[in-house]
């Protein structure tokens, strides 16, 4: 089904980049570049509201919202609404409940997608006075909401036992990789257009440098490793607001020979590094279906995870790569070590199993959401 109208609402970057593909960063940030030329290509009437940008000639209209910190957005967005009253068949599709919140007085169709367990996500050490004002907007957010996405079992479980109005307007949709991008390739022809060595070992983290993923902690782990042998190195691919922190922390460390800062890539170029590599590294707070961990596993390359989101579904210890049950440095960087040494013969299954989660196939699902609400 064609033809309708969209408006997509997120306040990380998302901007047009090379070969029709926007250029992103951040698990809902990628999510959303990857549909928008499906959207198009669909005939969608689409309006992009937030921290967006087109390229010239497309007939997607756009409503810029650049602001530093979610409370600064979430309130722009309010006023956005209150002066924004028309395309009263278009569906509202949001990303954050606090955003959804503030659409209050606009009686539209409404799609949340939770790209993660948000009550999760907010930090345990903060008092409850805190936290209170998010879950307040949540229930009532959830309540207007329509239909409902979320990426992970553990995510539904916890949202229906909170929520059980949710019952009937909740879905399961894994997040997909872009398997045109990601597929395995020769890993060393890479490395000599990177000017990476051949004979070294990498370990690569792919993702935003802030909470909830803990950088200081695979920095730690590393460091350990190096402790043991000379011949690993560390690519971290993302930015963030903690880059300048862990930059600092790198440098204490006497580490900066052995840990390259690569800031935000094009996707093409995150999968060309993702290629270099031996070994993939996600330690979270909290993750919903962690795109990035899909990605490395669509290269053949392994990767050494905590027990977060649906990572249990396709991470299977010593086929696909292996667990970290604890955040100590020793244990994480044992695990490294494992991992590195046994990567190679993993290759194959992790193309295997990776291949159940093409975004081709997952987005079909979402559609079938989106067309279900017109």
């Amino acid at each position: 089904m064609a033809n309708s109208k969209i408006a997509i609402i997120n306040d990380t970057p998302v901007h047009p980049g090379p070969g029709g593909k926007y250029y992103t960063f951040g698990g809902t940030a990628s999510f959303i570049g990857s549909i928008l030329p499906l959207l198009e290509s669909r005939g969608e009437d689409i309006k992009l509201i937030g921290n967006f940008s087109v390229k010239e000639g497309t007939n997607i209209q756009v409503h810029q919202i650049l602001k530093d910190s979610n409370l600064s957005f979430t309130f722009s967005l309010f006023l956005y609404f209150l002066n924004h009253v028309s395309d009263k068949d278009r569906t509202y599709y949001f990303h954050r409940p606090d955003h959804l919140f503030v659409s209050l007085f606009m009686k539209r169709k409404k799609l949340l997608h939770l790209h993660g367990n948000l009550r999760e996500n907010m930090s345990q050490d903060r008092p409850w006075f805190i936290n209170f004002p998010y879950l307040f907007l949540e229930y009532f957010a959830l309540r207007m909401a329509d239909k409902v996405i979320v990426t992970d079992t553990i995510t539904k479980n916890c949202y229906l036992e909170k929520y059980p109005f949710l019952e009937k307007k909740l879905y399961l949709l894994p997040s997909g990789f872009d398997s045109i991008y990601f597929f395995h390739q020769d890993k060393f022809a890479l490395r000599k257009e990177k000017g990476l060595s051949e004979n070294k070992k990498y370990l690569i983290y792919v993702g935003r440098l802030a909470y909830p993923k803990q950088l200081h902690e695979i920095i730690l782990g590393y460091n350990e490793v190096l402790k043991k042998r000379n011949d690993v190195e560390l690519l971290i691919v993302g930015d963030g607001k903690d880059r300048p922190v862990l930059e600092r922390e790198v440098s204490s460390l006497g580490l900066k020979d052995h840990i390259h800062f690569l800031g935000s890539l094009s996707k093409q170029d995150v999968c060309d590094y993702i290629n270099c590599a031996d070994a993939g590294v996600l330690i979270s707070v909290t993750e919903g279906s962690p795109i990035s961990v899909k990605e490395c596993l669509a290269c053949g390359v392994p990767v050494l995870v905590n027990h977060v989101g649906d990572v249990e579904d396709y991470i299977f210890p010593g086929k696909t790569g292996y667990f970290t049950s604890t955040t100590k440095p020793a244990d994480i960087a044992a695990n490294m070590i494992t991992l590195i040494d046994n990567s190679r013969k993993m290759k194959d299954e992790c193309i295997r199993v990776a291949g159940q989660f093409s975004s081709s196939s997952l987005f079909d699902n979402l559609f079938k959401i989106i067309d279900d609400m017109k």
